[in-house]
């Protein structure tokens, strides 16, 4: 299985994670998308033996990924943040064997932040008001717990499975997101069209993870937060005041 890392000045976590023996075990083929870093990036992925897509521009995360999963062979691939590690190659084969199912567009894993805490990685769809509860709240509002794979409304996008007719089928990631709720979307779009997300909480795996959405208000990345957010709900605005993926219009595949 082919595997894609979208990398913006991510030289740190990427050397990590070409490092990792059970991860290029997993993905022989691992193929790195830059968005113009000013970092050794580039240097790290050629260095380890990636292929390299260098875009020139940072434009979007969600460009990214179209433009690498465009690169991607076989009926599954894998959509990584370079701050995510595993442990065993076959926690991918597990997460795979999902889709046997011909229902299951994308699956994912738990992930485990570095304190030993395990992410609200899926989650009910948020309305605007759990959003800012959420926020102000810092509580996990909406947060899917389960010991057993249960389809979710949606999952966070630092490592998924997925089929590549169900991304297809939808047109990829919406480039009009430039970071943020771009996974929120993809999870939709595809429930959507008839396809279902799953989450197995029986795989887990390490996300390094940084939260700058939830810094001040101030900050940019939580101003984008907010952007991201309102370009989702004008798309999606039968999810403004209530949640779940059992309202959304799909077909029964």
């Amino acid at each position: 299985m082919d595997a894609l890392i979208v990398t913006h000045n991510s030289g740190e976590d990427l050397r990590a994670a070409l490092a990792c023996a059970p991860l290029r075990e997993a993905f022989p083929r691992i193929v790195v998308v830059d968005n113009d870093s000013e970092d050794d990036s580039v240097a790290v992925a050629e260095a380890a033996g990636a292929e390299v897509l260098s875009r020139g521009r940072n434009d979007s995360l969600a460009a990214a990924v179209n433009a690498g999963a465009a690169m991607m062979r076989g009926e599954l691939f894998g959509l990584l943040n370079p701050d995510v590690l595993v442990d065993s190659a076959t926690a991918v084969a597990q997460l795979a064997g999902h889709f046997s199912d011909p229902a299951v567009g994308a699956v994912a894993p738990s992930l485990r932040l570095p304190d030993g805490r395990l992410q609200d990685s899926a989650r009910g769809v948020p309305t605007p008001r759990q959003l800012a509860l959420r926020r102000f709240s810092g509580r996990d509002l909406g947060a899917v717990r389960s010991e057993a794979p249960v389809d979710v409304d949606w999952v966070v996008a630092a490592f998924l499975i997925v089929r590549g007719d169900a991304f297809r089928d939808i047109g990829g990631f919406d480039e009009g997101y430039r970071l943020y709720f771009e996974d929120v979307d993809f999870c939709v779009r595809l429930w959507s069209a008839g396809w279902t997300v799953r989450l197995d909480p029986t795989v887990v795996v390490r996300h390094e993870h940084q939260a700058s959405s939830r810094g001040s208000v101030l900050d940019r990345p939580f101003r984008q937060h907010v952007r991201s957010a309102g370009r989702f709900f004008s798309r999606h605005p039968d999810l403004l005041l209530s949640t779940g993926r059992r309202r959304l219009s799909r077909p029964t595949r």
